[in-house]
């Protein structure tokens, strides 16, 4: 017995049967296949827009089932990234290369026209649907970079109509609260951004903007261990200390879900500047980064009801 590629398929191979006098019986050998459907939690853990999913399971008697484009699957097979927006009328879809959207409202798929700028990208961290774009964290081929992408539903899937950011270090998750974007990088850094739609373009676009930058290398044994990372308005006492103050009523701390394989870090300074302050509190599966904007570090209480 053994998992598939991606763990859509069981193979399981069939065994010996006893015989009618109760002696091992060698019966023909068959190879069975079964196919199973995945939670795009698994591999793409944006917790931004799960109601959507727990409502279609809860609130409705059937599924919706979206057959995922034929000439994007052609080439991009496995599917490794999924997400869904807050209305839940759109699907993104990410494979080997590229990705591709999706309307519920009028059945069509959007996929880049131009074949090279689809393959000349791969999404590394995930997707995220902020509004009506598409946030893909990805790496250019051809530019050899780690990049943050936006893009409109309404445009054409084409790089002229992204907006690009460049990144350091490659991400690993991505997620959105309310105006805002965390990233989690291979370097056990985390970055947070806002995004702003702009008014004054032509073409529906955004503009990202980097508020913090928060290394926990000393931390983080190794970056594979995080399993998921939000921001949450739970507040502190004082909550996150942030470049742009209007982001800081709505953003108070930053949570880590580090599994089983969580270490416990003691109180030290971790925020790059002398006046930020924090430490983290773990249990058994999760962490709570708990960042100040004062002059002492804020205690928090460790969350024990994080999902892995």
């Amino acid at each position: 017995m053994s998992w598939g590629a991606e763990g859509y398929h069981l193979w399981v191979i069939g065994s010996t049967e006893a015989g009618e006098d109760g002696s091992p019986q060698l019966q023909q050998a068959s190879i069975l296949q079964f196919q199973f459907i995945k939670s795009a939690l698994t591999v793409n853990p944006c917790t931004s827009n799960q109601e959507q999913g727990l409502s279609t399971l809860l609130g409705h008697k059937h599924w919706h089932v979206v057959q995922i484009h034929s000439t994007y699957l052609e080439s991009n097979w496995p599917i490794r990234f999924a997400a869904i927006d807050s209305a839940g009328q759109c699907l993104a879809v990410a494979g080997r290369r590229g990705f591709a959207h999706y309307s519920l409202f009028t059945r069509k798929w959007k996929l880049f026209g131009n074949i090279t700028q689809e393959q000349s990208m791969t999404v590394t961290g995930g997707l995220a649907w902020w509004n009506d774009f598409v946030i893909v964290a990805c790496y250019n081929f051809i530019d050899q970079q780690e990049e943050l992408r936006l893009y409109h539903r309404s445009c054409n899937l084409d790089n002229a109509f992204a907006s690009i950011t460049k990144l350091h270090a490659e991400t690993l998750l991505l997620n959105v609260f309310k105006n805002m974007v965390i990233l989690f990088r291979t370097d056990c850094s985390i970055c947070l951004y806002s995004i702003e739609k702009k008014q004054d373009s032509p073409n529906p676009s955004a503009s990202v903007e980097l508020l913090q930058e928060v290394s926990m290398s000393r931390y983080i044994p190794h970056p594979g261990l995080v399993v998921s990372v939000t921001l949450t308005s739970v507040r502190t006492e004082t909550g996150i200390s942030l470049k742009a103050p209007q982001q800081a009523c709505t953003a108070e701390s930053i949570l880590l879900n580090l599994g089983r394989s969580a270490h416990h870090a003691a109180e030290r300074p971790f925020w790059p500047t002398g006046t930020r302050e924090g430490h983290i509190i773990q249990s058994e599966k999760a962490a709570a980064i708990l960042p100040t904007s004062g002059s002492g570090p804020v205690c928090g209480e460790c969350v024990d009801h994080v999902p892995h």
